[in-house]
């Protein structure tokens, strides 16, 4: 990795591992840390990033939060996110290719994180101003 930093620093911010703490209630571990960027297509890959679609939220197994490197906009591909989803106990992959109504995505600015609990449906929006948008994906 040519610039560790870059990452190594973001892994366990303090104010992360509040929130993920809260969640979760119960020791935790970082299973996943990746980046993610939009590209033209968006909403083709609805997904959980939990193995068990959980219904009962004192039940759930995982938390994402996501670092905003860049200001996550709706034109710019922000996350979609279907609201109510961690409800159903349903695994959307099997609608992948189809449009599944009811998503939002929420605005963020460069430096804030979004939090959705690894039973919710998510995608990359679409980037239609082809601007530049990163995001740090991390998994708890």
């Amino acid at each position: 990795m040519l610039l560790p930093d870059l990452f190594l620093n973001k892994i366990d911010l303090s104010p992360v591992m509040d929130v993920v703490g809260q969640v979760l209630k119960d020791s935790f571990i970082l299973s996943n840390f990746n980046a993610s960027r939009s590209g033209s297509a968006g909403g083709v890959r609805v997904h959980i990033d939990s193995r068990v679609p959980m219904v009962d939220f004192e039940n759930t197994l995982q938390i994402v939060a996501m670092l905003c490197l860049d200001d996550f906009r709706s034109d710019n591909g922000a996350t979609r996110i279907w609201p109510k989803s961690h409800l159903s106990g349903i695994d959307p992959r099997s609608q992948r290719g189809k449009e599944i109504p009811g998503w939002i995505s929420p605005e963020a600015k460069k430096g804030s994180v979004i939090y959705v609990l690894g039973q919710t449906w998510h995608d990359i929006g679409a980037n239609s101003v082809n601007q530049r948008r990163w995001g740090i994906i991390a998994y708890y």
